[in-house]
């Protein structure tokens, strides 16, 4: 690559990552309602039968809603939207700051870890994630603080791995088509919000 492709390269790299780009559809019709419904469905459900109306609560509930449309969008259209993706991060820090056992610096330190480790991941040439997963990474990272959003991000990266073997092995994928990873970040966050310090300490006392 000369350099005039690299500087045309970081310049399209960073109108992508702070502009956006056009919304291209990718029409999945029920199949994605009916999906994000009913995870939705289940996550409230244990929400709210874990914490009630407690601030965690609450704020896991907006997690789920916020974070939970962003997955859809980029599941179906494969697109999230800047005026949805930074208000998040915004939300996401005020959330994470008054979270018990996290606080303002762990939800900085967390949401510049998972930014840091998504845009490295987004500016190689082949860019299997897309900015807008950059941008949704840093909003789940200010919320889950560091180091839990390190947690997180081994879920997502396990789940879409996962994912896209059995899509290959099955057929319905090829080596070519790319997965949203949209949707995997913000399980992987919920995860590590709803089980983080479980899995954690689990892993601390047999591993340890």
């Amino acid at each position: 690559m000369g350099t005039a492709e690299t500087s045309d390269y970081a310049r399209g790299s960073l109108n992508l990552l702070f502009g956006g780009h056009p919304k291209r559809r990718n029409p999945m019709g029920w199949v994605s309602w009916c999906s994000c419904a009913i995870v939705l469905s289940v996550s409230y459900w244990y929400v709210w039968d874990r914490y009630g109306l407690s601030y965690q609560g609450i704020a896991t509930a907006l997690y789920i809603l916020l974070f939970g449309y962003m997955a859809f969008l980029d599941l179906r259209h494969r697109y999230i939207p800047n005026r949805m993706s930074f208000p998040s991060i915004i939300i996401s820090l005020v959330l994470g700051t008054f979270w018990p056992g996290i606080g303002l610096a762990w939800a900085v330190a967390g949401s510049a870890a998972s930014f840091g480790v998504l845009a490295l991941i987004w500016i190689t040439p082949r860019r299997t994630i897309g900015a807008g997963d950059v941008k949704l990474g840093a909003g789940i990272g200010a919320i889950t603080g560091f180091p839990l959003i390190i947690l997180g991000l081994m879920v997502a990266f396990f789940l879409v791995g996962a994912t896209a073997i059995l899509l290959l092995l099955t057929r319905i994928l090829s080596r070519d088509d790319n997965i949203p990873f949209g949707p995997f970040l913000v399980c992987g966050g919920l995860v590590s919000l709803l089980w983080g310090a479980l899995i954690v300490n689990w892993l601390t006392m047999h591993l340890g």
